[in-house]
């Protein structure tokens, strides 16, 4: 008890160093200038973000390269979860820059050292106290920096980076939180337009490799439903319990529809023993494919049903039916949009607990998360049936 209130401790004293550090590096070295007074060639994205949050970012990204459709637009990434993949094969962004989260501090300041003054405009879209990203803006020395600052429910201890600092409100979509980035800039937009206006840009080597796989398993004249029953590792309590995809999946083959299990290769084991457990086995797509050959796959599915994930992004941006079980999740933050879109949830008086401020209440939720577990597969077979997009 006395080691692990130690450790915290010291943990609470480098932070406060930390954020001395910053604040006096800030008055020394950030410059801020007004947006009407700066020619904008060159911008750089923070997205240290998800699947599902990049995917959510697409729209604020199309009315921003609309704006400024001849500067350099550069997307920094770093978690290794292929958020990029989103939008690397669109014209929404010119360059990738990939900087790998590893709390190497020197590393960062080296790089906004190398590519200090190359920017005009700072668009960054991360919540979390990276320390390092912190470092790297200030040696930048970017005049327009615009970024998500404290608002209720968010305590950041970096709004002094930001130059035009944006407020989030705790029940707004994120979508509009993205597009909210913009205003400092001018850019007008339509909500109800552009909430259901999120992309995802896949290949033609990724559409041609979807093709060949529904040759080769005998799909073109099948009713095909995808399957996501896995989540982010960090992110598990959004599962649904595999004994109802169990049960779900079963019901569904037994009416004579195809049904393929996506996941991550991480997820390759449980997912196989899941499909082990049903008579026939479902298709699994797990461990040999790419992120996006999972998504020119998911494409060519009839319907999806997922959890609370990135995959459930990927089906509302590319228009496929779509059934998304949710739980704890804030779902006025994340929900898919797309009118072939649809959530399931039991709207218990708790729920839902996951909030801006962190998971915390989710870790220690006092009924074992039954917001989510109490959900039966009769009530999701109940909702497909009810679909006039499931038939």
């Amino acid at each position: 008890m006395k080691r692990s209130l130690l450790v915290k401790a010291i943990r609470g004293f480098v932070k406060l160093f930390f954020r001395i550090i910053l604040r006096f590096q800030a008055w020394i070295l950030l410059r801020n200038k007004e947006i009407r007074s700066v020619e904008i060639h060159n911008i750089l994205i923070l997205a240290y973000i998800g699947i599902g949050d990049m995917i959510m970012f697409t729209p604020a990204l199309k009315l921003l390269r609309q704006k400024f459709p001849h500067a350099k637009i550069t997307l920094q990434i770093g978690l290794k979860n292929s958020c990029e993949k989103v939008v690397q094969n669109s014209d929404l962004i010119d360059e990738i820059d990939e900087v790998v989260l590893d709390q190497k501090f020197l590393k960062f300041i080296r790089h906004g050292w190398r590519k200090r003054n190359r920017y005009q405009l700072l668009i960054s879209d991360f919540h979390h106290g990276f320390y390092e990203l912190a470092f790297q803006i200030l040696y930048m020395n970017i005049p327009i920096r615009i970024g998500h600052a404290s608002s209720p429910g968010f305590k950041s201890v970096f709004d002094f980076l930001y130059n035009y600092k944006i407020q989030m409100q705790e029940a707004e979509h994120t979508i509009l939180r993205n597009l909210k980035l913009l205003k400092p800039l001018g850019i007008d937009f339509d909500i109800d337009k552009e909430i259901q206006n999120t992309s995802l840009y896949l290949s033609s080597e990724d559409k041609a490799f979807a093709r060949r796989y529904w040759d080769e398993k005998k799909l073109s004249q099948e009713y095909v439903i995808g399957i996501q029953a896995g989540t982010a590792p960090l992110g598990r309590w959004k599962q649904w319990p595999l004994e109802h995809f169990q049960k779900l999946i079963q019901e569904l083959l037994n009416t004579g529809k195809k049904v393929i299990l996506f996941g991550s290769p991480g997820e390759h084991p449980m997912l196989e023993n899941l499909a082990q457990s049903i008579t026939p086995p479902p298709i699994l797509f797990a461990r040999d494919g790419s992120f996006t050959q999972s998504c020119a796959l998911i494409q060519k599915c009839q319907y999806m049903i997922t959890n609370d994930s990135g995959l459930m992004h990927v089906a509302n941006a590319l228009g496929v039916p779509l059934l998304a079980i949710y739980g704890p999740t804030d779902y006025r933050r994340t929900a898919p949009l797309a009118k072939t879109s649809k959530i399931l949830r039991l709207g218990l008086p708790c729920s839902p607990c996951f909030k801006l401020e962190g998971e915390d209440a989710v870790l220690n939720c006092p009924i074992q998360i039954k917001c989510l577990r109490e959900i039966q597969p009769e009530q999701v077979l109940k909702t497909l049936n009810d679909s006039p997009y499931f038939t």
